[in-house]
């Protein structure tokens, strides 16, 4: 085996496009192609495809992963990579094994939590991080939005299109997104400097209890919460080895996506390249930069 890519995001399907075209014997791991993508409504600055929703984006790209035979798709997920003689062990959850002499690591980011009393009792009881997955279980429900950036107002605008009411809730009394928005959406009330406590429920999520800047404790009732105070980058398969990381925790890389480790390269938003963007086209131009960095560094192996 040459490289193994772990990851399936538009990086990761990237990278093993143009590992295909070199004819390069590549498995791709990932439990969820498409990553992110299969989670963004509508796509409009994406070159030549404005208007295209994720989940289509992602079947182009994967349909076109899956055009070369040297590449190998793996649905599973990748615990940990191990350094052997030179060479790579990525242990997996549910397979055997893999071994490579290169490995692209682009896993993306992953939702962060609110890490409060309720939030692990009632994931998928009525508590969720993505609104485009669970929008069909709120038609005409009364839903609220926790976060305080411009993801935040779209999905809760969004929302609003479908639900009976939206609560949109920021820690700030002045959040990220223009407040003057909200008044544009007659079902959206904004609760700004509001911290959530806790959530209570039965066997569902029933209520959000929140708190304000002034020690005062509200509860409101709910059938649906979505929780978008933003995202973390996913590193825990190269928790174990000695990688150069960020003060974001961001895997290192330089031009050529090569980390602190030979043989191993990353690319996409777990990096700290592309300042930081975090776009469908600049985890594109990574995933490509790396293929080609991991083509020259198996010739002169």
């Amino acid at each position: 085996m040459d490289v193994v890519i772990i990851g399936g995001g538009p990086a990761a399907l990237t990278a093993a496009i143009y590992l295909g075209e070199f004819g390069i014997k590549t498995k791709l791991v990932s439990q969820n192609l498409g990553g992110l993508l299969n989670e963004i409504f509508q796509i409009n600055n994406y070159p030549g495809l404005r208007g295209i929703s994720g989940q289509e984006l992602a079947k182009k790209m994967i349909e076109h992963v899956k055009s070369y035979e040297s590449i190998e798709i793996i649905r599973d997920y990748a615990k940990e990579i191990k350094q052997k003689n030179g060479a790579f062990e990525i242990v997996l959850e549910a397979s055997e094994p893999l071994k490579a002499r290169a490995v692209i690591v682009a896993t993306g980011t992953k939702y962060r939590k609110l890490n409060i009393p309720g939030e692990k009792d009632f994931l998928g009881k009525g508590l969720g991080y993505c609104v485009l997955c669970e929008a069909m279980f709120v038609q005409g429900k009364r839903v609220a939005v926790i976060g305080s950036g411009m993801s935040a107002l779209h999905s809760a605008i969004f929302l609003s299109n479908i639900a009976e009411k939206v609560y949109l809730i920021s820690k700030y009394k002045e959040p990220k997104f223009p407040k003057d928005r909200v008044k544009e959406y007659p079902k959206i009330e904004l609760l700004a400097g509001f911290t959530p406590l806790k959530f209570e429920g039965d066997e569902r999520l029933r209520k959000i209890v929140l708190v304000d800047d002034d020690g005062k404790i509200r509860s409101i009732d709910v059938d649906h919460v979505f929780v978008n105070i933003g995202r973390e980058p996913n590193i825990d398969v190269v928790k174990g080895l000695e990688l150069d990381l960020d003060d974001d925790n961001r895997i290192k890389v330089n031009e050529r996506m090569e980390t602190s480790i030979k043989g191993i390269f990353a690319a996409g938003d777990v990096t700290n390249g592309s300042a930081k963007i975090n776009q469908i086209i600049t985890a594109c131009s990574e995933g490509a930069i790396a293929a080609k960095s991991v083509i020259e560094y198996l010739k002169n192996l």
